[in-house]
């Protein structure tokens, strides 16, 4: 899949994510989208691809970055977080 087509994806998840968020607060759209993410990986790969996935996300814990924004500002002033 090439990367312009990923990026399309994750803006419209992200889209999506962004919105429940300001109603159901983004702790809970965070854990519903990682139990969504694991249950997927589980059902596309083996076990050894699902591990190794796994075992990826949590050595890069360190790097990821929080988004710059806040959840409640976008539902009402349409604020872009990056």
């Amino acid at each position: 899949m090439d990367e312009d087509t990923i990026q399309q994806i994750y803006d419209r998840v992200f889209e999506v994510a962004v919105k429940e968020a300001v109603k159901f607060g983004p702790v809970a759209v965070a854990a519903t989208l990682l139990g969504i993410a694991m249950r997927m990986y589980r059902t596309a790969m083996t076990k050894e691809e699902f591990d190794e996935i796994i075992n990826w996300v949590n050595e890069s814990v360190d790097e990821v970055e929080p988004y710059i924004g806040d959840f409640n500002d976008h539902g009402a002033g349409g604020q872009t977080f990056h």
